[in-house]
């Protein structure tokens, strides 16, 4: 059975300890990130194995938390089977090329845009529970990362660019642990907000009807789109509607940006509908 270990240092925690969500987070991202790799190998290999065989065989499970800093110690395959598992070899290398990615800022050309996203989220985690990280893989020391030199920016997606934009709807789904939120727009979409600026302020708004502003990334295949580094404020109708295009409530066509350009000029005739629309 393989193991991966990562050892974590620069934590708020004494060592051996670690914040349960933290350590929660981290698992699942790596597990994210080990099936995904599973499933490039067997699509590699043309093996053409079935969901459920690759789960089993992409399974990773924390085995222990021990001291020396805080060690997390996870064993990887299938604990029902023999350890027997022709993907192994091929997992664990693009593991070890992957870590070592992140250690120098290089995404390796193994890293598809889903492998990308699921090292991205593991990057993230780590970022969230410690300064320093070794990372292991079977007795063996794959790479020394300081967690804040990771650029997150390698990883992100190469066919999409993104742009700076704000986009209205109802804040739900806060986690104040990653500062990552959720935007639902007017016609149902969720929106992902990633690294929320002022988190703690921002969550003071669930519930109601929000402008996100930042960096927003459309969504690819069956992901979802985001807004990066995001600032969120109150939505205030007054300040940005557009009779040609918005009802008389204020709030915007469903799937348009919220801010309109500041030069936006409006014809006589439009600028009545404006008045009589606010005064009813």
């Amino acid at each position: 059975m393989r193991e991966i270990e990562l050892r974590l240092s620069g934590h708020a925690g004494p060592p051996g300890e670690l914040r349960a969500d933290h350590a929660a987070r981290i698992g699942e991202t790596l597990q994210s990130l080990v099936l995904r790799l599973t499933r490039e190998a067997a699509g590699a290999a043309g093996l053409g194995r079935p969901v459920r065989v690759l789960e089993q065989i992409g399974e990773v499970r924390l085995a222990g938390v021990a001291e020396g800093s805080t060690r997390l110690i996870y064993r990887v395959g299938d604990s029902t089977s023999l350890d027997v598992d022709p993907l192994s070899e091929a997992v664990d290398a693009m593991f070890v090329e992957i870590v070592d990615g992140m250690a120098h800022n290089r995404r390796p050309t193994i890293a598809t845009d889903t492998i990308a996203q699921a090292v991205d989220d593991f990057a993230g985690a780590l970022q969230k529970s410690a300064r320093h990280v070794s990372a292991s893989l079977s007795g063996a020391v794959i790479a020394d990362i300081p967690t804040q030199l990771i650029d997150r920016h390698v990883w992100q997606s190469s066919a999409v660019e993104s742009t700076q934009a704000t986009l209205v709807g109802t804040l739900e789904a806060l986690d104040l642990h990653n500062d990552h939120f959720r935007l639902r727009d007017d016609v149902g979409n969720p929106i992902e907000l990633i690294d929320v600026v002022d988190s703690r302020h921002a969550a003071g708004l669930a519930g109601r009807r929000v402008a996100a502003s930042g960096e927003f990334v459309p969504a690819i295949g069956s992901g979802r789109s985001r807004v990066e580094r995001a600032n969120v404020a109150p939505y205030e109708p007054d300040e940005r509607y557009d009779p040609r295009t918005d009802g008389p409530d204020g709030f915007p066509a469903p799937g348009r940006l919220a801010r309109l350009p500041e030069d936006l000029a409006l014809t006589d005739a439009e600028l009545d509908d404006f008045l009589a629309a606010i005064h009813g």
